[in-house]
């Protein structure tokens, strides 16, 4: 189209312009089965013509799990940002009674408050049944070659309830971990920032802790990731 409005509209054309651009005559494009041409000015029927039900043939084989899905998630979604919202939101998002959630195996609302085991469930040895026939060269030499320092942001009062589980499991991925609190604590290390918590102050600790990297982490890593104590 933009090809067609040139070479119908131009006389001269920037030499820098591909030769396509230099036609005098437009190409025409009423065959062209992406225009629409000849429906321009076609107009749909006036009166519903309705739809489709379930059980027809037309969707007989149809598989509607993934939409149901979503829609699913909208609710759930629904339920997270509130009840007071936009107009200009979903259909979805519109639902005064949010609908049950406390079986959905993705809420997590049953561990909400519950605590990992206290001591160290240890780690698989590389030369236990589980990795036996593993080839971990590649991992291996990722981890020397591209260097990733993960800093965790935490409070007080997970330091053990989740901080601790993270250093116990993944962090362990991490070439370098920080958990970043407003409290020095032994059990993970944390590093004590100069700023208050609570939800008002995410975004200061958030620089701090950028800050306290940039000081003292600068050399030692290659990717810098953030993450939550619950992540």
């Amino acid at each position: 189209m933009f090809a067609t409005f040139l070479t119908s509209s131009t006389v001269k054309v920037n030499p820098w312009l591909p030769e396509y651009y230099h036609h005098r005559d437009a190409p025409s494009v009423a065959s062209d089965p992406h225009t629409g041409n000849e429906l321009r000015d076609a107009f749909g029927p006036e009166k519903d013509v309705g739809k489709h039900a379930s059980n027809e043939e037309v969707h007989a084989h149809e598989n509607s799990s993934l939409s149901q899905q979503l829609q699913h998630r909208c609710e759930l979604l629904t339920i997270a940002i509130g009840r007071d919202l936009n107009p200009w939101l979903p259909k979805c998002f519109h639902y005064r009674n949010a609908p049950p959630v406390a079986s959905d195996p993705h809420t997590g609302n049953e561990l909400r408050y519950a605590f990992g085991p206290e001591k160290d469930v240890g780690k698989h040895a590389s030369n236990e049944e589980v990795h036996a026939h593993e080839n971990s060269s590649l991992s291996q030499q990722l981890q020397r070659e591209v260097r990733v320092l993960c800093w965790i942001m935490t409070n007080p009062t997970n330091h053990k309830q989740k901080a601790l589980h993270v250093k116990r499991t993944w962090g362990n991925r991490c070439n370098k971990l920080v958990f970043m609190s407003s409290v020095a604590d032994p059990l993970i290390d944390s590093v004590a920032l100069p700023v208050g918590e609570g939800r008002n102050n995410l975004w200061a600790k958030t620089k701090e802790a950028f800050k306290y990297l940039y000081k003292n982490h600068l050399d030692d890593a290659d990717w810098f990731m953030k993450a939550d104590d619950d992540t």
